[in-house]
């Protein structure tokens, strides 16, 4: 079905998102489903597959311990490095380390890092998720991910216009 849905359905950013575990570990991963769902308070959203039954993925792990999100946005200067991190891996694994990018800090309440050459990144907090089921084996298979962007007083005053060429 991903190989019917994904043609008709455009233009769809691609999240990178980056979290880190409580025990200081970080994650790095691509997301296919990002969206933009309210500007006041803004939200963002992404959904995000099981690898296995039972089995969550580092990111879903890492939202709920309160370390915030760094939703950055691909460009096509790493869209190579990017791909590295769209694989299986065992929990625990830091995908930083095979995509030969380099981490920036965002500091304030958000402890993940951005993807220093992202021409756009949000520090988000963690809101809400919601279990993805199939309708017809009931099978939980995904989750549905809500996340508070975090707007600093001051921020819009000389905002940059982002467009296809600044992501380029």
């Amino acid at each position: 079905i991903y190989e019917v849905l994904i043609p008709g359905i455009v233009l769809r950013p691609i999240a990178f998102v980056s979290t880190i575990s409580e025990e200081g570990i970080e994650n790095l991963t691509l997301f296919n489903w990002f969206y933009m769902i309210t500007n006041y308070p803004p939200n963002i959203s992404f959904a995000c597959s099981h690898s296995a039954p039972d089995r969550l993925k580092d990111t879903i792990a890492s939202l709920k311990n309160s370390q915030g999100l760094a939703m950055n946005i691909t460009s096509e200067s790493f869209v190579d490095n990017a791909n590295a991190t769209a694989i299986d891996t065992p929990p625990g694994f830091d995908e930083w380390t095979i995509s030969g990018l380099t981490k920036e800090k965002l500091h304030l309440r958000i402890n993940a890092s951005r993807v220093n050459k992202s021409a756009f990144s949000m520090k988000c907090e963690f809101y809400k998720s919601i279990n993805i089921t199939h309708p017809v084996t009931g099978e939980h298979n995904g989750m549905f991910i809500l996340a508070h962007v975090n707007v600093r007083k001051g921020m819009l005053a000389g905002t940059v216009v982002l467009t296809t060429t600044t992501r380029k």
